[in-house]
């Protein structure tokens, strides 16, 4: 009983701070590849610009279950006549779970990039408190990847990849190979591009080129004819109207 008291002492010290998630199916490094689809269902609803009710599930499957353990039960989840997402929620261990999340996005703000190892360092290692586990990362990196997709680009070794469920599963596996940047984003930059979505373009014709011109196409006609004797006339060799060619191995 000392003992087990002494390690639970000792848990709470290091892991003081470890989100409580109610889900065994997610929570956990090594998860299943039924619970690894129902999760990246999640995560796929979660990155997309518009949030559906429910995040587009219903039912009573795997997929609802983990999506009720993860995000409505913490309160990151406000469902409504519009879903919400809410990165500051009362948890004080999902808040700040969630914060550190945060404070490495905006952290590239002022450096050129940064890797998305040191935010797995900080959300599974003892130094920083936290201890989640990897199964369930996806879902809230996407949860706060959501709020800022916009001003961010996610980058491998070769260049920029999209932000989708493939590369949030990728970084998961392997978060060496990812970095994150800023994008130079302002409100007067958002609130124009958000401008542009609201025009009506059902009239609109598509363009074929940004300049009033038109392509001149003549008939598809034979104006020439057949004219090989004229063709062979100053041919080296010929023979039986073709030209005749050195062999080539």
């Amino acid at each position: 009983a000392a003992l087990t008291e002494l390690m639970s002492s000792i848990c709470d010290n290091v892991f003081g701070m470890t989100p409580v998630i109610n889900n065994e199916a997610v929570n956990k490094d090594e998860i299943t590849s039924i619970a690894t689809n129902s999760r990246n269902k999640i995560v796929s609803a979660l990155l997309r610009n518009d949030l559906e009710s429910g995040l587009g599930l219903s039912g009573s499957g795997q997929d609802v279950s983990i999506m009720r353990s993860t995000l409505t039960r913490t309160g990151i989840w406000i469902e409504g006549d519009i879903p919400t997402i809410n990165i500051h929620p009362k948890d004080n261990c999902i808040a700040n779970m969630l914060g550190v999340i945060e404070g490495f996005i905006v952290s590239a703000r002022k450096q050129k990039s940064v890797k998305f190892s040191e935010l797995y360092k900080e959300l599974i290692e003892p130094q920083g408190n936290i201890g989640l586990r990897k199964g369930v990362i996806p879902i809230y990196l996407s949860v706060v990847l959501h709020e800022y997709k916009k001003q961010i680009v996610i980058l491998d070794r070769y260049g920029q990849v999209p932000i989708n469920v493939d590369t949030i599963v990728q970084i998961n596996s392997d978060p060496e190979a990812f970095s994150l940047s800023y994008l130079d984003w302002d409100e007067e930059k958002e609130v124009y591009v958000d401008k542009l979505a609201e025009l009506d373009t059902s009239e609109a014709e598509p363009l074929v080129q940004a300049i009033d011109l038109e392509n001149v196409f003549r008939e598809d006609e034979v104006t020439n004819g057949d004219d090989r004797d004229n063709m062979l006339a100053n041919a080296p060799k010929k023979k039986d109207g073709q030209y005749v060619v050195p062999r080539t191995f």
